[in-house]
């Protein structure tokens, strides 16, 4: 059974080119290009922590906008009684 390829994944996800995710775990863009053609997926230690650490991030920055987003809202709802 192949390994899911997290970089596939977070690149579809998240709306990101493979050069772009690079850039933003400070890798080359190369490389990264390379390692997701892997059919195996796998990846060394470090960059899969790296990418499961910025989807982390980016998973919680959406939730931190959706709050803001909520208590925005609220505001408006409570000051137009």
């Amino acid at each position: 059974m192949a390994r899911e390829n997290v970089i596939k994944r977070t690149c579809k996800e998240f709306g990101l080119t493979y050069k772009q995710l690079a850039e933003c775990i400070g890798y080359n863009g190369d490389s990264i290009n390379t390692m997701a053609g892997k059919s195996d997926g796998e990846l060394s230690v470090p960059l899969k922590k790296s990418i499961e650490l910025y989807r982390e991030t980016l998973t919680l920055k959406q939730q931190l906008q959706n709050t803001q987003v909520l208590k925005n809202a609220i505001k408006v709802l409570l000051t137009e009684e």
